[in-house]
């Protein structure tokens, strides 16, 4: 990240996407290593079908966090 960052500067914004890989430690010790690369958002860091995980992630972090394209409206 910090080569991309170097290689853009602020002509562009970097996205973090990894589709729920992470457990909810693992997703905010990334998101505070990413912090200082200034990335838009952190797209569904943990499962969407778990909400209470992923506002623990948000907490975590200044990274917003998005969900992604797999949210189920009727949870």
């Amino acid at each position: 990240m910090r080569l991309v960052r170097e290689a853009v500067g602020r002509r562009a914004d970097l996205l973090v996407a990894r589709t729920a890989k992470f457990t909810t430690s693992g997703a905010i010790r990334l998101a505070r290593q990413l912090e200082p690369f200034d990335p838009l958002w952190f797209e569904e860091p943990v499962p969407p079908e778990m909400p209470e995980q992923m506002a623990i992630v948000a907490r975590g972090t200044s990274i917003p966090i998005a969900t992604g394209e797999r949210f189920d409206h009727q949870v």
